[in-house]
């Protein structure tokens, strides 16, 4: 999935997250993250700083730190033309939409979040995020149900 995505050229990963990427992929994220931007919101722990001190080794990302009751199990993110609903445990799960106006919608409203909360002193300026899944592509035509396991052995 990421593969075709990348194709795409994205330059940015933002949403909701807890460098859950960077955790579970580390080498795929060094290929996949070098030349992209991660803005995320966050929830700060000493798990997710350990995460954040690898990841800003690779590439330019920016947090903004979310109480801690917001914990994430759950993520989403815009990464190109694609939002991804991921979640990490117990298995991965990762649904892709593929659709311009949800992309718009999703991105449009970040973008507002982000503005509002950028003037915080919480934010804080870092670098980075790994995938293991069941693909789920929806289109604004038809679902297509794709089920894919992988392993991070």
């Amino acid at each position: 999935m990421f593969k075709s995505t990348s194709k795409e050229e994205p330059k940015v990963w933002k949403g909701f997250g807890n460098l859950q990427i960077q955790y579970f992929f580390p080498l795929e994220f060094k290929r996949w993250f070098k030349n992209i931007k991660i803005k995320l919101f966050s929830t700060k722990s000493e798990e997710v700083l350990k995460r954040l001190e690898e990841a800003k080794k690779i590439c330019d990302t920016k947090i903004i730190w979310l109480p801690k009751e917001l914990f994430m199990l759950v993520v989403w993110v815009i990464l190109g033309n694609n939002i991804l609903i991921i979640i990490y445990e117990p298995d991965i799960i990762l649904m892709r939409i593929k659709s311009e106006q949800v992309v718009r919608t999703f991105s449009n409203q970040f973008d507002y979040l982000w503005k509002k909360y950028k003037k915080d002193k919480n934010v804080k300026k870092i670098n980075c995020y790994r995938l293991n899944a069941k693909t789920y592509n929806l289109n604004q035509k038809r679902i297509l149900v794709d089920p894919i396991h992988l392993r991070s052995d």
